[in-house]
């Protein structure tokens, strides 16, 4: 009260009278507010004088009445008004999470025609809506500050790949790799090898690099994963994981060999922080409640969707594909700017792009708002016999389109159509 710029600076931190949990306090906080706004004298008699209901006025007496603002008005003013804030600010949440849960708890008992999914996907939108309300205001900062340090860090530690390395070199350069809040789309025609690609991927971050991977899979179980894994990282045939026989002397090596190399791998995926989840039932609220849980208690750096379609049951039915397909794709791109880690997911691409070689934006299935959302959109292809025949590569990679980064035309990439891995030439 002695020092209006206090007030000024307080209210430039989206301070609201809801926060202050005792009426009186709220009132006196809106009178100062309009008294500073207004140019005025912040004195008690003026701040009393603001309100005409009785309302207002009866909440102020509660406390104290004129005396109670008197003795403000005389009480030494704190250095530290930001820290106050925050102290308000941070009561107000509590206030409001505990009001939530006491609603939800009325809701749990009387309602019993929702479905689990649709209560706790409420529940967890109610509790988020109060989580992004308290802690936007507090992240708006200003342009500039701190941006000395971060060059200076970059100078003296320069780097061709700030985010994620997929381990094939020419896109980890002309992407910067895989970068925190960005969403990297890869699109393909069925079988082709898309969900291999993210796959190979996570193989690099999370088993040789040792990064936390989150993989909610709606096409393949933990066993089936694990098995195309084993076979890549022991280069043993596939086939022979699942059946066996790599136990066996056979043309593809020998037993002794084969099993030691498989140990070797088992090893090493089980020593690996790859976590995987078969979620053929998806919804946007399970993939972001996903995300959200293992980041916390995993530490999950890169986290994957394979692959953007509809749920095997869509609870959209109202909805046309192209904007369920846009939803989903939103909700991806918002985890990933929300909790601060790159996205990678698939998209099918439609019958148009069978045997093309020069695959566009229309063949993506679905929806435009993909190409709109993505940071980055990524094509792979069968190479054509010509392009075998040059290069011996079975496929083709592009970087379509993305906001930042080097262009990146069709790129050799290689596999032996046994073992699953896929490596990029050049």
């Amino acid at each position: 009260m002695n020092k209006p710029d206090q007030l000024i600076l307080a209210t430039s931190t989206n301070l609201q009278p809801n926060d202050f949990a005792v009426d009186g306090h709220r009132y006196i906080w809106m009178a100062m507010a309009y008294l500073v706004d207004k140019g005025e004298e912040l004195d008690p008699i003026s701040i009393t004088n603001v309100y005409t209901d009785e309302k207002a006025n009866e909440a102020i007496n509660e406390l104290g009445g004129l005396d109670y603002i008197e003795a403000m008005k005389g009480a030494p003013v704190a250095p530290n008004t930001l820290m106050f804030v925050g102290h308000i600010k941070q009561a107000s949440a509590r206030r409001a999470i505990y009001e939530e849960a006491d609603k939800l708890k009325e809701k749990a008992l009387k309602d019993t025609d929702s479905d689990m999914n649709t209560f706790l996907g409420d529940a967890e939108a109610k509790v988020r809506d109060i989580a992004i309300e308290y802690q936007v205001a507090q992240e708006v900062q200003k342009l500039g500050d701190g941006i000395g340090d971060r060059l200076k860090q970059r100078l003296l530690q320069p780097q061709d790949v700030i985010g994620l390395k997929t381990g094939w070199r020419a896109f980890d350069k002309a992407s910067l790799g895989l970068v925190d809040g960005e969403l990297t789309i890869v699109g393909a025609r069925s079988k082709v090898g898309k969900s291999t690609v993210l796959l190979n991927w996570c193989k690099k971050i999370s088993i040789n690099d040792n990064i936390p991977v989150l993989y909610i899979d709606t096409e393949m179980y933990k066993e089936e994963q694990e098995d195309k894994l084993l076979s890549m990282l022991s280069g043993v045939p596939h086939s022979e994981i699942r059946n066996g026989m790599f136990g066996k002397d056979t043309p593809n090596g020998h037993a002794r060999d084969k099993i030691k190399r498989v140990q070797e791998a088992s090893r090493k995926l089980a020593n690996a922080p790859f976590y995987h989840v078969y979620l053929p039932n998806f919804t946007l609220e399970k993939v972001q409640a996903l995300a959200r849980k293992y980041q916390l208690e995993k530490k999950v750096r890169l986290i994957v969707f394979d692959y953007i379609k509809l749920p095997s049951s869509n609870g959209n039915l109202g909805d046309k594909e192209y904007q369920a397909l846009g939803y989903l794709t939103s909700g991806l791109k918002d985890i990933a700017g929300q909790l601060q880690v790159p996205v990678i997911s698939a998209v099918q691409l439609n019958r148009g792009a069978v045997g093309k070689e020069d695959i566009t934006e229309a063949d993506i299935a679905g929806s435009d708002r993909i190409l709109q959302l993505a940071n980055r959109v990524c094509f792979l292809r069968r190479s054509t016999e010509e392009e075998f025949a040059y290069t011996g590569a079975t496929h083709q990679f592009k970087i379509h389109l993305q906001r930042m980064g080097d262009d990146l035309g069709w790129t050799p990439v290689k596999g032996n159509g046994q073992d699953w891995n896929l490596q990029m030439v050049g």
